[in-house]
């Protein structure tokens, strides 16, 4: 039987930034569903809040840790960390604006522009572009 795909030494472990990131991005296309008017009900409402929470919760513990740098010496550092706590800051300002709307809290035309700014920062900071042709088919999922 033939075997695709990379092999396992051209792989490594996945660590606490993967999962994070992946958590972010997925909370990026919630987002864009949201801002494009496409269906959220139910199950994926449910989906939306239990995402913005973990990212809201691992942004806060981020945020902790920064504060205990500031407060310590330089010298320490977190391996693998690689984006600012602005990034950070925006990400869980976004976690925040995705469980108001869930909740059903009003968004207006300047808290959707807000969703749009951080979105696009967030996107340019992960080199992520998630395309309009790829979410058409929340529709109907």
């Amino acid at each position: 039987m033939q075997r695709f795909g990379s092999s396992s030494e051209d792989m490594r472990d996945m660590n606490h930034d993967d999962t994070f990131l992946g958590r972010v991005k997925l909370l990026v296309v919630m987002l864009k569903a949201f801002l494009g008017d496409y269906p959220l009900e139910g199950y994926r409402q449910k989906a939306i809040l239990k995402n913005a929470e973990a990212v809201h919760n691992v942004c806060m513990d981020w945020n902790r840790y920064v504060i205990q740098i500031r407060s310590t010496s330089h010298s320490e550092g977190k391996e693998g960390l690689e984006y600012d706590h602005i990034f950070h800051q925006r990400i869980s300002l976004l976690a925040t604006m995705a469980k108001s709307f869930v909740q059903g809290n009003p968004m207006g035309y300047h808290r959707k522009r807000v969703i749009r700014t951080n979105m696009e920062y967030v996107c340019d900071a992960l080199q992520f572009n998630p395309q309009d042709e790829g979410i058409k088919l929340l529709k109907v999922a």
